[in-house]
């Protein structure tokens, strides 16, 4: 096996979709309207389901009000931070017209971030461990948008149609592996904190323990089941920006071997009782 790092959701999606790369961790969210769209690759399992986003922003905006005039940095047009963004805005009855949308490019957190830091902006999303140290520079919590009535699918597995008709037991160990992936992190705090604090070069405990909390607590869907009505209110959402759509929801997922963990009695015998 062998672990390749892309930037940016079109990139990726493309390189699955022509079979450049077998399998994609990701966010969900954004490559639902792609696949609908009729980018060739399936949704296997969902790890984490949910909206760990928190906007974070100037001690003198109190609530997302606040905002009007104000500016949030997002990555580029139809990115994830920038259909949150909307959605904050849409939760809270305030438009693009009232809150600027600073489209910066990049594709992780830091880019926004350090737009805040550099004035150029005054809120910005960030999930965990990057809200404590906004916490620490002197940054408030606006709007937590797990209030957001949206539907969301975080980290997920994602594979191409050619993987899954000429290599199904590759898809199914790979499930398999995420899994045991899932029950060792939560089994075992501590090496996870450290793992994680390698992975970003960070030995900060309350960090550390800020993501742990969030991706192996709160969040995490231990069975991985790719939950089916939302990814069907998602291509609804997508449909209302893009009109044609050449893919019914149903055809963007597959449960088979998620399910097949369950009927062959792995993750019985993983966790000692279903999850």
């Amino acid at each position: 096996a062998r672990r390749t790092t892309a930037g940016g959701g079109a990139v990726t999606i493309t390189a699955l979709a022509s079979d450049g790369i077998q399998f994609l961790y990701c966010s969900a969210d954004p490559q639902i309207p792609r696949m609908a769209a009729g980018a060739e690759a399936k949704i296997v399992s969902s790890l984490i389901v949910g909206l760990p986003w928190v906007l974070m922003g100037k001690s003198d905006i109190k609530r997302p009000a606040d905002l009007k005039g104000r500016t949030i940095p997002v990555s580029r047009p139809g990115g994830l931070t920038d259909h949150l963004a909307k959605a904050v805005l849409k939760k809270n009855n305030l438009t693009t017209q009232d809150v600027k949308l600073l489209h910066i490019g990049g594709t992780g957190q830091l880019e926004p971030y350090n737009a805040l830091l550099q004035g150029l902006a005054d809120a910005v999303l960030l999930t965990p461990p990057l809200d404590v140290r906004a916490k620490r520079d002197g940054y408030q919590l606006i709007f937590s948008l797990q209030e957001l009535d949206v539907p969301s699918i975080y980290s997920s597995i994602l594979t191409n149609l050619k993987t899954l008709k000429e290599r199904p037991q590759l898809v199914q160990r790979f499930v398999a592996a995420m899994s045991e992936t899932i029950y060792f992190v939560e089994k075992n705090p501590e090496r996870a904190s450290q793992s994680l604090g390698k992975a970003l070069s960070i030995n900060d405990a309350e960090i550390l323990q800020s993501a742990y909390q969030a991706y192996a607590r709160k969040l995490v869907n231990r069975r991985m089941t790719v939950p089916g009505k939302t990814v069907a209110d998602a291509v609804e959402l997508a449909r209302e920006e893009v009109a044609q759509l050449r893919r019914k929801a149903e055809e963007l997922y597959d449960n088979s071997f998620t399910d097949n963990l369950v009927k062959s009695g792995f993750l019985k015998e993983l966790w000692g009782t279903l999850p």
